[in-house]
């Protein structure tokens, strides 16, 4: 007698879960812009002109990295959407 399973990817490997992942990774990115920002301004007594400053001279690659997590992990959303309506259609 053989037992199929009936999912035989764990669920940790679903599109769901890796889109909720790239989405955490954004936020993450995103985030560590101003807290970098606020780490070179930390020594010094800080206003919002030497923030600025130090929010300049990070420079956009992290927002641009976050926007490109963000995106991908919105696709993977909406492709375990479109999978489970279509699973639903089909029954």
């Amino acid at each position: 007698m053989e037992v199929r399973l009936r999912n035989s990817q764990p669920d940790f490997f679903m599109p769901s879960t890796i889109g909720l992942f790239f989405i955490a990774l954004g936020v993450f990115s995103y985030a560590t812009r101003y807290v970098c920002a606020a780490f070179m301004c930390a020594s010094t007594n800080s206003s919002y002109l030497y923030f600025r400053d130090a929010y300049r001279e990070i420079g956009p690659d992290l927002t641009y990295l976050a926007l490109l997590f963000f995106v991908t992990g919105a696709g993977f959303l909406l492709y375990s959407l479109l999978a489970q309506v279509n699973s639903t259609l089909e029954r």
